[in-house]
């Protein structure tokens, strides 16, 4: 039985200040907030057990427990560790899980998809000129088989991942042996995945770019969505319309 993992619990301060009034998955973008817009499309694709790890202002999700049935799991680390602590929280759940952000956002729903052989795999998509995500090398099998912080024109890790129920066992075995190492429990789950690469095999997964989306900044949000600040709810933006208004050049 399939089930998903949102991880929703980081600050994301690229997006101060509005950030300081919510945090990023709550933001609404072309009329949908961003994780209620990711848990219709799991449930569009029969999902029912969904697992949302929250820390950063905590409280501004619980109304999803209510309004979607989702169960909410704490991380009251996040403020000192990598999102792979999230996934250390919920590995009770971890079993043919996909594993999501609150930030994605999906163009149609990728959870649709058939996965016949049930692989476990990671979303990438081709990225032109420089970025920041994590670089992939496949092989002729599309195993994943070097993954870099960065790159430029290559495959990138955007998006959801799928991780089967033997691929999760030895990944949830390793995080328990491993998490009290030091530097361990502040790694990106991608980059603690990446050193035991030759025990976890990972199929990478090809979308079209821009088909699956990961907002970096404000402006990134701007430009996929010119009525962003205008819809964003925020107090922040509403005083300095007023300051405009008051104060016209």
């Amino acid at each position: 039985m399939k089930n998903a993992i949102i991880l929703a619990a980081g600050k994301s301060n690229r997006f101060a200040p509005f950030t300081y009034e919510k945090p990023k998955g709550l933001f609404r973008v072309k009329g949908d907030i961003l994780i209620e817009r990711q848990i219709e499309q799991l449930r569009d694709a029969g999902i029912e057990d969904i697992y949302v790890v929250v820390g950063y202002m905590k409280e501004k999700f619980f109304y999803l427990e209510q309004k979607y049935g989702v169960h909410l799991i704490v991380n009251n680390e996040f403020a000192k560790k990598g999102n792979l602590y999230s996934l250390f929280v919920v590995r009770e759940h971890m079993s043919n899980s996909f594993i999501c952000c609150a930030d994605h956002y999906f163009i149609t729903n990728p959870f649709l998809e058939k996965n016949i052989d049930n692989h476990s795999y990671r979303a990438v998509s081709y990225q032109r000129g420089k970025f920041r995500e994590f670089g992939v090398v496949c092989s002729d099998a599309n195993v994943i088989t070097d993954l870099s912080v960065g790159g430029e024109n290559s495959l990138a890790m955007v998006g959801h991942a799928y991780m089967n129920e033997q691929f999760s066992l030895i990944f949830c075995d390793l995080m328990e042996a491993e998490i009290n190492d030091f530097g361990v429990a502040s790694m990106f789950w991608e980059e603690f995945y990446a050193k035991h690469m030759k025990q976890l095999t990972f199929y990478s997964k090809v979308y079209e770019t821009d088909s699956i989306l990961e907002f970096d900044s404000i402006e990134d949000l701007r430009a996929f969505d010119s009525e962003f600040l205008l819809n964003v709810d925020s107090e922040i933006i509403t005083n300095c319309f007023d300051q405009i208004e008051q104060n016209p050049a």
